[in-house]
């Protein structure tokens, strides 16, 4: 398996889903050659193939997300810290699931910025941002991915995609 190919991987296994616009542009190649490579992955059943983009193979299996949610808390604060300070009232933000991306979602709540337009397929993030009155948060479909604590699958891909 080529480099690219494990990088894709990985990012799909962390995010759930990518678009082939973006990671055209992480890999610095056109988005041809990255449709031909999730062909190849999608061919060898490494990942699921959908209109613009790829979804990871929901057979892949994670870590715990509680043993995830404490392992490098500190750093993942951190980052969400200064990532949630880039968030400006009347924003919109598309949220994965993930447990940095929870961190993410509390130092947003602690913020409170007013009009923030929330879409995301993680449970535990809208949880996170419910206590919030001033954000507005849209959860897509799909099926429940207990160890995400998200949804996913076609009907989740579908809803982001449109």
């Amino acid at each position: 398996m080529s480099k690219r190919h494990s990088e894709i991987l990985d990012i799909l296994s962390r995010r759930g889903y990518a678009a082939i616009e973006e990671l055209a542009a992480t890999f610095n190649v056109t988005p041809q050659t990255l449709r031909r490579d999730l062909q190849d992955l999608s061919d060898r059943g490494f990942l699921r193939r959908h209109h613009g983009g790829a979804s990871a193979n929901l057979s892949t299996v994670n870590a715990d997300y509680d043993l995830r949610h404490v392992e490098t808390a500190s750093e993942k604060a951190a980052i969400a810290r200064v990532a949630a300070q880039l968030v400006t009232p009347g924003s919109s933000l598309f949220l994965t699931p993930g447990t940095t991306v929870d961190a993410l979602a509390k130092a947003i709540a602690e913020r409170r910025p007013r009009g923030l337009r929330v879409v995301t397929n993680s449970t535990a993030a809208a949880s996170i941002l419910d206590k919030c009155p001033d954000i507005s948060i849209l959860i897509t479909g799909g099926h429940w991915l207990g160890q995400n604590r998200a949804m996913g699958g076609m009907h989740a891909a579908a809803f982001i995609e449109n």
